[in-house]
């Protein structure tokens, strides 16, 4: 799983300053810089990108550390990342529940012994999964139609309760219900996240007509309106998180479009 090892959040008063809020994990940095592609510099700059730097010297930090660890390797963590813009700091853990568990104080970068130092500059730069997938906080993102489950109350007053029960159980998914009280067939709690396959369904009714042109008992369609989005984040940011960051990226990129008609409109 990959981990966005930076942490940015807004402040109300300017949209366009990041502050480090939780050090646990990432986030949707939209305002405060430019994605890397969008902006105007060679190579990087203050707009795109953060320079971290590190600096860690085994002999310098073994003394200060308790006896019990004095004789066991360093480990150089996130927590020895000094970020060059105040607003911005590294993100140690992906979540509470990590941190309490963790026996690191934040990400294991390389362990060192006697005599080793590590000195290295990081650069944190905004991107698009478009440009590279290390910046994709999505794991997985699928989507299918809300299915509509129409029960036909006078056809199914035909059928007795053995025949309801057949419809009910032909239904691998158990999308269908018999109603306790009233008899009826109804639509199952939860049928609309476990209806996948209604071919039997289907096969069972055409048994069941007693003419071939008589409509269906039960009839499962798409949706056109209406859809069910799953999304599964890598961890980086928060699944909901992310979708609202999608749709403001459309939202944007609409309002960028419409502009642009209404200038080629004065134009002509």
């Amino acid at each position: 799983m990959w981990r966005n090892p930076f942490s940015f959040s807004q402040l109300s008063s300017n949209p366009i300053i990041c502050v480090a809020a939780h050090h646990r994990r990432g986030g949707d940095c939209h305002g405060a810089f430019l994605p890397h592609m969008e902006c105007v510099c060679y190579d990087r700059c203050p707009r795109c990108s953060v320079e971290f730097e590190l600096d860690v010297s085994f002999d310098e930090v073994n003394p200060m550390r308790s006896e019990d660890d004095v004789l066991a390797p360093y480990t150089v963590t996130s927590k020895d990342l000094i970020s060059t813009n105040e607003t911005v700091a590294p993100a140690h853990f992906l979540s509470q529940d990590e941190q309490e568990e963790s026996q690191d104080s934040g990400i294991a970068i390389v362990k060192m012994g006697p005599g080793q130092r590590l000195k290295l500059k990081a650069i944190a730069r905004m991107g698009i999964a478009k440009e590279h997938a290390k910046w994709c906080p999505v794991a997985v993102a699928t989507y299918r139609f809300w299915p509509v489950i129409e029960v036909n109350e006078e056809q199914m007053a035909t059928l007795t309760m053995e025949q309801k029960q057949e419809l009910v159980d032909c239904c691998a998914d158990r999308i269908l219900a018999i109603d306790d009280v009233t008899g009826s067939i109804v639509e199952a709690e939860d049928a609309w996240d476990n209806v996948t396959y209604t071919e039997e369904l289907s096969f069972t009714q055409e048994m069941m007509k007693k003419r071939l042109e008589d409509d269906d008992f039960v009839t499962v369609r798409a949706s056109t309106d209406r859809f069910i989005f799953v999304v599964e984040s890598s961890g980086g940011m928060d699944a909901d998180e992310i979708v609202f960051s999608a749709l403001r990226v459309l939202k944007d990129r609409l309002l960028y479009l419409a502009n642009e008609v209404e200038n080629l409109k004065d134009a002509a």
